[in-house]
């Protein structure tokens, strides 16, 4: 996947001024981890975009994205699954709150 590909998938980030917004906590503290994650080099932009795109495309097969609260959900099941993938946590971790 290239990196304008790669970067496409933020598009559906909630934003205002080039910003990320948040409603809530867990969005901001979701949002942080993915970063903090990335750039430590558990994962690559690539992986976590395609995790990112299969949930959201799955998502959108049965209702549209409404809000940030569909949005960061799908991000969080995806850092969750990523993770998941690679040994990092156990199945019966979810970050929810």
């Amino acid at each position: 996947m290239n990196e304008s590909a790669q970067l496409s998938i933020l598009e559906g980030l909630p934003s205002q001024d080039g910003e990320p917004i948040f409603e809530a906590p867990w969005q901001a503290k979701t949002f942080a981890m993915t970063l903090q994650l990335y750039n430590s080099g558990t994962f690559t932009w690539g992986e976590w975009a395609d995790e990112l795109a299969k949930n959201i495309a799955a998502f959108e097969a049965i209702q549209p994205i409404h809000g940030s609260d569909d949005y960061y959900s799908l991000w969080q099941l995806s850092l969750e699954e990523l993770l998941k993938q690679k040994g990092l946590i156990g199945s019966e971790v979810a970050f929810r709150e």
